[in-house]
């Protein structure tokens, strides 16, 4: 084995940067293990995603069905609805293996909205770190478009319409939403081609885009080095944390067995959506009393709260309620996130080479609570898609529940922004600083 390895580093050098690698510190912290439930879950959801893209037929054309679920034998269906019928019925393991597809999805959206949220809070997106900010956005809002064209290629009545929404959606854009509609589906609604569209986004683009950002995320989180909270023995100019081996890969270790555990015991007891409950999209049906996936009710949220007195023409171009939900509403969450950090630096200045700790979010008021308000907005938003719900439990008519929950939508945010504000401004003034004890571990100098 020597003289096998001695040959190898003959030939690519391979010992070096080995070493270097596994003399790489990490920081303690459980926060910083987010990051890695997001790529666990990824890798579980490319590898079940494969297997259950081999009996996937993404088309629309209707055909009698003689599969195995029997409620539906003889009916005419949608070919890609009889095929994850069958999936779910015939192919071995293809009931547990979409159940795992599934809450791989919800777990690799859910890890990525709290990485996110963590790196924001603490100021992890501080230049020079800020360009790696801006590939995790771009990240998290491919997951979503991925998270969305995934729901609808059953073609159930749930996916369909998700499908007749996105026609909405592009069509509401402004002189250019006839060409956009036309370009995506092809054909009048739903049209023979928007299914094996979306196929071939869900399965090829997406996750081709996403593994390409995510190595870029990680090569610069290598190329900048990890930050780390302020403590014992921790500084600016030295790194303090545990080598890549045998500590953190141990972590790791355990990381990727809870991940892919969690979500084969969730795959095991748990049912995920039902299409032979839902049924195959109905065309004639102009209205489906259903929601979209969590990450995704923000969107639904801002169709039903907006009312239709904002619509208006200018210029030979109609704007209407689906460009403002499904377009404005998105470029301004992530249009503010891009740009926070340029505000941040002008909000708290520092120099450049004092970013390598991270900062408190009771030490940086504003920053606090602009994220705590933009939080609660949003999360006010994904109830407002269920009005028809609460208007039911409280006996009311749906627009009143609409009126009165934008007036809260409007009005919490802000409240909850100066609340966070000053009482953060007055922690600050009334603690103490805090002493550590310093003991041994691990440390070398850093350079930003």
């Amino acid at each position: 084995m020597a003289r096998l390895g001695d040959a190898l580093d003959d030939r690519t050098g391979f010992r070096g940067p080995l070493r270097r690698a596994v003399g790489r510190l990490f920081p303690g912290a459980w926060s910083f293990l987010l990051g890695e439930v997001t790529l666990f879950s990824l890798v579980g959801l490319l590898l079940s995603g494969v297997y259950l893209a081999l009996f996937f037929d993404p088309s629309a054309s209707l055909a009698p069905y003689h599969g195995a679920s029997t409620p539906y034998v003889g009916r005419t269906l949608p070919g890609a609805f009889a095929s994850v019928l069958d999936l779910d019925a015939r192919v071995p393991f293809g009931l547990v293996v979409r159940r795992f597809h599934h809450f791989s999805a919800h777990l690799f959206l859910a890890s990525l909205v709290a990485h996110a949220a963590r790196v924001y809070f603490t100021g992890a997106f501080r230049r020079p770190r800020d360009l790696t900010w801006w590939v995790g956005l771009v990240l998290l809002a491919l997951a979503l478009i991925n998270g969305f064209s995934g729901y609808c290629l059953p073609f159930d009545m749930r996916g369909g319409t998700a499908i007749r929404m996105l026609m909405t959606t592009l069509g509401s854009v402004p002189w250019i939403g006839g060409w956009l509609a036309t370009l995506a589906f092809g054909a009048p609604f739903p049209g023979p081609l928007i299914l094996g569209r979306l196929y071939i986004l869900h399965v090829f683009v997406g996750p081709a885009l996403i593994v390409a950002l995510l190595g870029a995320h990680l090569f610069l989180v290598i190329r900048l080095t990890h930050t780390d909270h302020p403590g014992p023995g921790r500084s600016e100019r030295l790194e303090v944390g545990s080598p890549l081996w045998p500590v953190q890969t141990m972590r790791t270790t355990v990381v990727a067995f809870l991940v892919f555990g969690w979500c084969a015991l969730m795959s095991t007891f748990f049912p995920v959506e039902a299409v032979e409950v839902y049924g195959p999209f109905q065309y004639t049906n102009a209205y489906a009393p259903l929601l979209p996936d969590w990450f995704l009710m923000w969107i639904e949220g801002a169709f039903r709260l907006l009312p239709r007195q904002l619509d208006f023409h200018l210029i030979g171009a109609h704007f209407s309620n689906p460009f403002y939900g499904a377009v404005v509403l998105p470029l301004i969450v992530f249009g503010g996130c891009a740009l926070y950090p340029l505000v941040d630096e002008r909000i708290y200045p520092q120099p450049l080479h004092g970013r390598h700790l991270l900062e408190s979010p009771s030490d940086r008021p504003f920053r606090t609570a602009f994220g705590a308000s933009g939080l609660v907005f949003l999360v006010f938003v994904s109830m407002a898609a269920l009005d028809d719900r609460a208007a039911s439990a409280f006996r009311a008519d749906v627009w009143q529940v609409n009126v009165v929950w934008g007036i809260l939508t409007l009005s919490v945010p802000p409240v909850a922004f100066a609340a966070v504000y000053l009482w953060l401004r007055r922690r600050r003034a009334t603690t103490r600083p805090q002493t550590f004890l310093v003991p041994q571990m691990p440390a070398r100098k850093h350079s930003s």
